[in-house]
């Protein structure tokens, strides 16, 4: 399941933030030794409106709000880089300016990954869909790549299922 981590970037509907600095909450997750350059942080952090934090400011969770929360989720995701991304809810709780950011750099995105979008939003996704004839839509959600985006999806449930089953102790 290990290489099936690294090819996925998942953003659930709840913000997992942890009590660290802003640098350690978008790493985190990250593979082991793949951590981007500076400039791939920065130029990453651009894309959305997080409230005036440096790098190497602490974060306590309780003090973001749910949408500054969503957004360094966001963040996080974007700066693994990986082949297929699976985005729940990426709209909720985030402001207007962020969200059409986010529409911009999702529509960027869409030609260059596989991109399983769900959301009660249909402005959203169709705004992310928008000039892409390769895309499938269907109940909220976007996949791009249609077979291969549908074979990634039932792998993924598989993964999940194995991940949450409890394991027998050895």
């Amino acid at each position: 399941l290990h290489w099936l981590r690294e090819k996925i970037s998942y953003v659930s509907q709840e913000s997992t933030i942890v009590p660290a600095t802003y640098r350690d909450n978008l790493l985190l997750f990250l593979p082991e030794g793949d951590f981007p350059s500076k400039l791939n942080i920065d130029k990453i952090i651009s894309l959305l409106n997080v409230k005036k934090l440096s790098l190497s400011d602490f974060i306590v969770p309780s003090s973001l709000s749910g949408g500054e929360a969503r957004k360094i989720c966001l963040l996080r995701s974007f700066l693994k880089d990986s082949d297929f991304l699976i985005l729940d809810e990426p709209d909720a709780s985030i402001d207007q300016e962020s969200c059409l950011q986010l529409v911009k750099y999702l529509q960027q995105l869409k030609s260059k990954k596989i991109i399983l979008l769900v959301s009660h939003n249909p402005i959203f996704v169709i705004a992310v869909m928008k000039s892409s004839v390769s895309n499938f839509y269907i109940g909220g959600v976007v996949l791009r790549k249609k077979f291969l985006a549908f074979v990634l999806s039932i792998v993924v449930l598989v993964a999940l299922v194995f991940e949450l089953c409890p394991r027998k102790s050895q």
